[in-house]
């Protein structure tokens, strides 16, 4: 009875794979595929396009880098009463006198704006060193 289930099984996995392998292909699609999951073109398509972004990244190292920031906020004070030293009057010696009362503010707000821009150029280069030694203007 073991014998027959793996035979069963086994004649099953070969009439899959030999369904599987019944596709007639056209040589233009030999080709297509060959050239898709070739190792060697699929490389040095890769090695073009990291080429194309070491160009970018050289043209990057050159231009010059602009940076703007703004930035505002809004503070509000709500009435206050406090009591404080409330100058009253002058006594003979010229000297003032001061009597503490209880002193009421209004509501008051405050806005603060600040705003920047900064143009950052390279002007010098040194890649001999094994890294990258530059020095940068600040505008």
């Amino acid at each position: 009875m073991k014998f027959f289930r793996m035979g069963i099984m086994l004649l099953f996995f070969l009439s899959l794979t030999s369904y599987a392998q019944s596709e007639v292909l056209s040589l233009k699609d030999c080709i297509q595929i060959a050239l898709e999951n070739n190792a060697d073109l699929n490389t040095s398509r890769n090695l073009a396009r990291i080429t194309q972004l070491g160009v970018t990244d050289a043209f990057s190292r050159v231009l010059p880098v602009v940076n703007a920031n703004f930035s505002g906020s809004k503070l509000k004070f709500g009435e206050s009463t406090y009591l404080s030293d409330v100058p009253v009057g002058v006594d003979s010696l010229g000297k003032v006198i001061y009597e503490q009362r209880l002193v009421t503010t209004e509501g008051r707000e405050r806005n603060s704006y600040s705003a920047g821009v900064s143009v950052t150029q390279k002007y010098f280069l040194m890649e001999d060193t094994g890294g990258i030694i530059s020095v940068a203007v600040k505008y």
